[in-house]
């Protein structure tokens, strides 16, 4: 029954009527810079304090538990990592997949190790990792999809930056502690788990007798907006 009900929201939802215009623009490239300066305008780029950035990367290696040269990546947690992503992807600016790591010569994943190793030893990543081609998703699909405030910028990685990141996570993850309390961006995890967390914690104090008092914060644009250099600290 669910599959049944995708493919019919699939076939027959608005979010497949792409719009002729954006805002008053037609053309492809006034409606490509439109979105250009939507996104400029969430966005910055908070690592032009290279001093905070130096003094983070030193903090982390002298730390003892993010010794790189203790973990070295072999071809099992290359390959490990393949088997994550996903097939059927869009490509990055560069047009690779996944489909072309799994179906090349077997000898790739042996440079990739020694690429991911040299990374690690010199605690450098290429540039072009952090290149991605950014897609314009409709946030709401019953809204104005003329408005260019009714979208969310997607970026396109890399295929060999997230194989990296998988590799990275894999060698870490004991190390990336969070909270009971997010739902948001874990696996298994979301909005009616924390409806339900909510609905528990009221339920529980409108039983014994007292009132609760509730706000919703909908920080718009949240994290595109918060310094990452300060929430890495």
């Amino acid at each position: 029954m669910d599959h049944f009900w995708k493919k019919m929201e699939k076939t027959f939802s608005k979010r497949n009527i792409l719009p002729s215009h954006i805002g008053r623009f037609t053309d492809p490239q006034d409606i490509a810079n439109q979105f250009k300066e939507a996104f400029s305008d969430y966005c910055f780029d908070s690592y032009d304090d290279k001093d905070s950035i130096s003094e983070l990367c030193v903090k982390l290696s002298n730390s003892g538990d993010c010794d790189l040269h203790t973990r070295q990546f072999n071809v099992g947690d290359v390959e490990k990592a393949l088997e994550k992503l996903k097939m059927g992807k869009a490509s990055g600016f560069d047009g690779i997949v996944k489909e072309h790591l799994v179906y090349s010569n077997r000898s790739l994943i042996i440079y990739l190790m020694l690429l991911f190793i040299m990374m690690a030893t010199h605690c450098l990543v290429p540039d072009y990792f952090g290149t991605g081609v950014m897609v314009p998703i409709v946030k709401d699909s019953v809204g104005d999809v003329t408005d260019v405030n009714n979208y969310r910028g997607v970026t396109l990685s890399p295929t060999i930056s997230k194989l990296f990141e998988y590799c990275v996570m894999e060698k870490f993850h004991e190390l990336t502690v969070n909270s009971d309390l997010q739902f948001g961006f874990k696996e298994k995890l979301g909005c009616s788990h924390a409806t339900f967390a909510l609905r528990q914690c009221v339920e529980y104090f409108v039983a014994r007798g007292s009132t609760v008092f509730m706000a919703a914060l909908d920080a718009r644009k949240a994290y595109d907006r918060v310094n990452h250099t300060e929430l890495f600290h």
